[in-house]
């Protein structure tokens, strides 16, 4: 039964991840930041 005054300790580990920056990542948020810039645009006019 969940308790919330008890904190679950219980939680998985989480693996390390030593280099999460590749290309594809990175591609990926530029095309984002671009396409947030053009709407941000087209909101304001």
């Amino acid at each position: 039964m969940f308790e919330k005054t008890r904190p679950y300790n219980d939680l998985p580990k989480l693996s390390i991840i030593k280099n999460i920056e590749n290309k594809k990542l990175l591609k990926a948020c530029i095309e984002a930041t671009a396409e947030l810039s053009t709407l941000n645009r087209a909101v304001k006019d």
